[in-house]
């Protein structure tokens, strides 16, 4: 079965709920809330006016025509007719119903915004769209993410990114105006209420967000969701390409000793960083550098846990280990030279000397692996991630169709 016939299930099991859209993803993660549902799914471009627009699952539909416009803007024919058809233009290619519906119209620092709702007709309930059209110049794309009812949503104008407008739709909403690291690698946020306000549109003036946001939006009492950013992509700037590889979970030999194969999936998940917010950021927004993911689980020499896990936020990384108990995980600071050695062939071998003369974790997918003591003889290593011995002083990398590269481990 794949996931969108999953998905087409979910839907039909849950007619008369108003349904989480990232429903199929916590399910198969476990709870995590992972940036990516974030993501803009599709895109489309407009000439003169931009629309950012999130689109909820409701089977419950609602009239909701009588409501009236709010913002200063509401009595204006002309940029009304403006909104209409943009927001027209946007909405190529969907099955609509009823005429859109102007819920805010006003001035900010960056220019009019609206504010739109349109009903999209479905088997068993009703999509709505919802976004925001700005008539300033030169915004790029349409970008649609999917988004239940109700939700809160939010966009970054302005040449510097520098006009937040918040649509908190009746909910509590927070903004926090950038994060730091403490000493022990968890994410830190200060927030501040900023929602509902009268009218549902908050419009305020934040510090540049080009190049670098700093901020974060939630959606308070909700689990503390995330507010969406309608317009995510054009904002945040595609990552440049990491010396890490994006992918390692491995399994170090003798797992058996610690690793005891009817451990559930729950008691798995306690040795996983990326299940706890306070090392993750998942209520801020930072650049895409794919479905990253490295984690290596094993045994120290007398048998306890251990997990060496490398967790991204945008494109910084941090390095933690976790011994004997995943309640206190070390964090080693960010992953750089002490820790990683780019090498030919888009080839990165990670080296991290652990504590108490564990050993020497030793990483580089798909390449070839021997190491030696002093002035011992070369060894080979089975596999492309071992826990060297803490005598280990040297490894030898050879990349998949190249020439052995020898790396000192200090």
């Amino acid at each position: 079965m794949t996931e969108t016939q999953i998905r087409e299930v979910l839907d039909r099991a849950t007619g008369d709920l108003s349904v989480r859209p990232d429903l199929l993803d916590r399910v198969r993660a476990g709870g995590r809330r992972r940036v990516i549902r974030r993501r803009a799914v599709l895109a489309g471009g407009l000439a003169v006016l931009a629309a950012g627009a999130a689109v909820p699952l409701s089977a419950r539909g609602r009239s909701g025509n009588d409501l009236e416009t709010a913002g200063d803007l509401a009595g204006d024919p002309q940029f009304r007719a403006r909104v209409r058809a943009a927001w027209a233009t946007a909405m190529l290619g969907f099955a609509t119903e009823g005429e859109p519906l102007i819920r805010w119209a006003g001035r900010t620092p960056a220019g009019p915004v609206a504010v739109v709702q349109q009903a999209s007709p479905v088997a068993g309930g009703t999509l709505w769209a919802e976004g925001f059209v700005h008539a300033g110049r030169g915004l790029g794309p349409v970008h649609l993410s999917r988004w239940r009812e109700g939700s809160p949503m939010a966009v970054l104008l302005g040449p510097r990114r520098d006009v937040l407008v918040v649509w908190d739709a009746g909910n509590t909403v927070s903004l926090s105006a950038g994060h730091t690291v403490d000493a022990a690698g968890k994410v830190r946020r200060d927030w501040e209420r900023i929602g509902p306000v009268h009218g549902g549109v908050l419009v305020r003036t934040v510090a540049p967000q080009a190049g670098d946001v700093r901020l974060g939006l939630r959606e308070d009492g909700n689990w503390d969701e995330s507010v969406p950013l309608a317009n995510y992509e054009e904002v945040v700037p595609a990552s440049q390409e990491n010396r890490t590889p994006t992918r390692v979970e491995r399994w170090l030999p003798g797992r058996d000793r610690a690793w005891p194969a009817d451990l559930t999936q729950a008691e798995l998940d306690t040795w996983d960083l990326s299940f706890r917010p306070d090392y993750n950021d998942n209520l801020g927004f930072h650049p895409f550098t794919g479905h990253f993911r490295w984690i290596v689980r094993g045994a120290a020499p007398d048998g306890r846990r251990l997990v060496v896990q490398i967790l991204e936020l945008g494109d910084r990384r941090r390095v933690f280990w976790m011994i004997g108990t995943p309640d206190r995980p070390h964090y080693a600071g960010e992953l750089d030279d002490r820790y990683a050695t780019g090498l030919p062939r888009q080839t990165t071998l990670v080296h991290i000397r652990l504590p108490e003369q564990i050993g020497v974790l030793v990483s580089a997918p798909a390449a070839t692996l021997r190491y030696r003591a002093g002035a011992g003889p070369w060894l080979p290593v089975n596999g492309d991630t071992a826990l060297l011995p803490a005598a280990a002083s040297r490894v030898e990398v050879t990349p998949r169709g190249g020439n052995p590269v020898p790396v000192a481990l200090v």
